[in-house]
């Protein structure tokens, strides 16, 4: 016999949950840090992302803007905003256009990146899982890097000569005028990148794809973009150094 509800809740009196309502989305993002597998669960039932992307960009921005205007003050952020010949005030307007409108936008078009090579895999392998699922999975396995993000304000912070390095990869072992391959190799295996692989991992096996398959594909994309920045770093004239980023996402810089 059909179960009947009322108000919301069954005959039995068990109250019925709203997969879409359940979690809020400052409780999801916290989920994924915490307990992955049951707050990806979740969100393969109700793949919401609007409240958690505007949330992550604002967090991103502001703590790229805060580690500008900390590097900025220092005699090498002032020569780096206002090279030689070029009006400061200009190039200072020019720089923070560009990380305001910048930023939001290079991390969208990144998640976009990662989101349709993972559906691309996952295609390719039988799966049919729908591209919003996917790209849910990506906006919230990016919760570790604002971590990444608030390291290194707080480094730029104490030495503002650390400005556009990659802090918390091995590439941190290396001289601070290293460049090249060597240090595009080093800096794309980041803690914190390593970490949002595994989270993207955890979230697609919550889509119904075996987790061997999931971490399979994560770390396939994750390698690719290894090997873009390494083949990127071999081909520029003077070395790839502190700063560069390869798309965003591949390798999560």
């Amino acid at each position: 016999m059909e179960e009947k509800e009322i108000f919301g809740e069954s005959m039995d009196g068990e109250k019925k949950k709203d997969p879409e309502t359940s979690k809020g989305v400052f409780a999801r993002l916290w989920g994924v840090l915490v307990n992955p597998g049951a707050t990806f669960a979740e969100i393969a039932e109700a793949p919401k992302t609007a409240g958690a992307m505007v949330f992550l960009l604002a967090v991103f921005l502001v703590l790229t803007a805060g580690g500008l205007a900390l590097a900025e003050k220092t005699a090498i952020g002032a020569a780096m905003m206002a090279p030689p010949g070029m009006n400061p005030g200009a190039i200072k307007a020019i720089v923070w256009v560009s990380v305001l409108i910048g930023i939001p936008v290079s991390l969208l078009v990144g998640w976009l990146i990662l989101s349709a090579f993972y559906k691309l895999f996952l295609t390719l392998t039988g799966e049919e899982i729908l591209f919003r699922n996917v790209w849910a999975v990506v906006v919230y396995s990016r919760v570790p890097e604002v971590f990444k993000g608030l390291i290194n304000v707080v480094m730029v912070a104490i030495n503002p000569a650390s400005y556009g390095k990659v802090l918390t990869s091995p590439a941190v072992f290396l001289p601070s005028e290293s460049k090249g391959m060597l240090y595009a190799l080093l800096s794309s295996f980041d803690v914190f990148t390593l970490w949002a692989c595994v989270l993207a991992a955890i979230g697609i096996s919550a889509l119904g794809v075996s987790r061997k398959k999931a971490y399979g594909i994560v770390f396939a994309v994750f390698l690719a973009g290894v090997v873009l920045s390494v083949l990127v770093a071999s081909f520029m004239p003077t070395g790839m150094g502190p700063g560069f980023a390869p798309p965003a996402g591949m390798t999560g810089q």
